[in-house]
C-alpha cells in the first residue's frame, strides 16, 4: 500500500496491523544528499576518502561486536574453571589485542572524519540553496497539479549547473558562482513548463525563500503579506481617521499592521499626515513614490511592499517585479524564450553526465 499524500490518515485498525514507512524527501535529507554530490564533483578525493572512512568505521565496530559475541558464547559454553579453558583464554588474549588495535583505528578514523566533514562544510551553502530550490518546485504543485518535478531530473540539473558554473580557486567566490548558476538554471528550465501567469509568482517565491534562509526576512511580516489584516474584535479597533477616502478593508489592514513590531505608530501617521497619505494612495504608481512621514526611511524594501499590499494591492505585482530585480537580478523577471537548441543542449549534457 503506497500513497503520494504528504500526511495520509489511516484508520486505527490499519495502523495496528501495518508498519508505516515515510519515504518522503525532507529538506535536511536532501541537503545532505546534495552536499555529497557537490563535494564529489568539486573535491572527489575528499568524498572518496569520506566514503572509505565510513565503511572502515562501520567494519571496525562490527568486528568489535563480533569479538564480544564470541567471548560471551565461550563464557556461556564454558564448564568448570575458566582458567582451564584454553580456547577461552586464547580468545580473550587475541580479542584484547584486536580490540585495542581496532579501537585505536576507530579513534584515528573518527578524528579524520571530523576533519573531512569540516572541509565539506564549506560547500554546505550550495547544498542548502539547491535543497530550498527543489522544495520551491515541489510547492508549485499546490498552485497547479500539473506542475510535477522529479528528484532525479533535478539532481541531473544540479550536476549540469556545477559543471557549467564559473570556476574559482577562492571557495567563497566558487559558492557564489555555484548558487547563481544553479538558481538561474532552475528558473530558466522551470519557466519552460509554467503558465505565463505563474512565472512572476515563481520568481517571487525564489526570492522570498532565499531571503528567508539567509535571515533577511521577518516571518510575521511575510505571513501578513500573504493574509492581510483580519480584525477579530471591532469594538477595540481605532476609528478610521480617513474614512472619506480610505476603504474599510484597507483600514483593517493598517489596524492589524500596527501590531507588528516594525510598524508601531503607523495609525498615528494616518492621523498626522492624512493629506500626504491621500496623495500617495491616489497616485497611479504609489510603489515609486516615497511613503509619508518617516516611514520611507524606517522601512526596508519588503516592509514597504507590505504597506503597499495593505493599501494598494493592485500595484503589488509591479512592486514585486522591482523587488525581485533588486534582490535577484533583472534576468529573473524576464522569462527566457523557448529555444529548442537550448533544450537539446541540456538534454545532451544530462546524458553525458549520467
Amino acid at each position: 500500500m503506497t500513497t503520494k499524500l504528504p500526511n495520509p490518515h489511516y484508520a486505527p485498525e490499519i495502523c495496528s496491523k501495518a508498519q508505516i514507512v515515510n519515504f518522503g524527501v525532507k529538506l535536511e535529507g536532501l541537503e545532505a544528499q546534495l552536499l555529497g554530490i557537490v563535494v564529489r564533483q568539486e573535491k572527489p578525493e575528499l568524498e572518496e576518502q569520506k566514503d572509505q572512512l565510513v565503511i572502515g568505521i562501520a567494519a571496525g565496530k562490527r568486528k568489535l561486536k563480533e569479538l564480544e559475541d564470541v567471548i560471551l558464547r565461550l563464557l556461556n559454553e564454558s564448564k568448570g574453571s575458566l582458567l582451564d579453558d584454553e580456547e577461552l583464554v586464547n580468545t580473550l588474549q587475541t580479542s584484547k589485542t584486536t580490540s585495542f588495535e581496532v579501537t585505536e583505528q576507530l579513534q584515528i578514523a573518527e578524528t579524520t572524519e571530523k576533519e573531512i566533514d569540516t572541509a565539506r562544510e564549506g560547500y554546505r551553502p550550495c547544498a542548502q540553496r539547491a535543497s530550498i530550490l527543489f522544495f520551491i518546485l515541489n510547492d508549485l504543485g499546490k498552485i497547479e497539479p500539473m506542475y510535477q518535478f522529479a528528484l532525479d531530473a533535478y539532481i541531473t540539473l544540479f550536476n549540469i549547473s556545477i559543471e557549467k558554473s564559473t570556476r574559482s580557486n577562492n571557495l567563497d567566490e566558487r559558492i557564489i558562482n555555484l548558487n547563481e548558476a544553479h538558481t538561474f538554471s532552475v528558473y530558466r528550465n522551470t519557466c519552460r513548463g509554467l503558465f505565463e501567469r505563474h512565472k512572476l509568482l515563481f520568481s517571487f517565491q525564489i526570492c522570498i525563500k532565499i531571503m528567508e534562509s539567509s535571515g533577511k526576512l521577518n516571518s510575521e511580516e511575510f505571513v501578513f503579506f500573504l493574509r492581510g489584516g483580519i480584525v477579530l474584535d471591532r469594538d477595540q479597533q481605532i476609528d478610521n481617521p480617513c474614512i472619506g477616502w480610505l476603504p474599510a478593508q484597507c483600514w483593517d489592514n493598517i489596524s492589524e499592521l500596527e501590531k507588528l513590531m516594525n510598524f508601531h505608530g503607523i495609525i498615528t501617521s494616518f492621523e498626522q499626515y492624512s493629506r500626504e497619505w491621500l496623495t500617495w494612495y491616489t497616485s497611479e504608481t504609489p510603489e515609486s513614490n516615497s511613503l509619508p512621514g518617516e516611514w520611507d526611511n524606517t522601512l526596508n524594501e519588503f516592509q514597504k511592499l507590505v504597506v503597499l499590499r495593505s493599501l494598494r494591492p493592485d500595484r503589488v505585482p509591479f512592486a514585486a517585479t522591482t523587488f525581485i530585480i533588486n534582490n535577484l537580478g533583472q534576468k529573473f523577471v524576464e522569462p527566457p524564450v523557448l529555444a529548442l537548441k537550448q533544450v537539446c543542449i541540456g538534454f545532451h549534457l544530462s546524458h553525458r553526465i549520467e
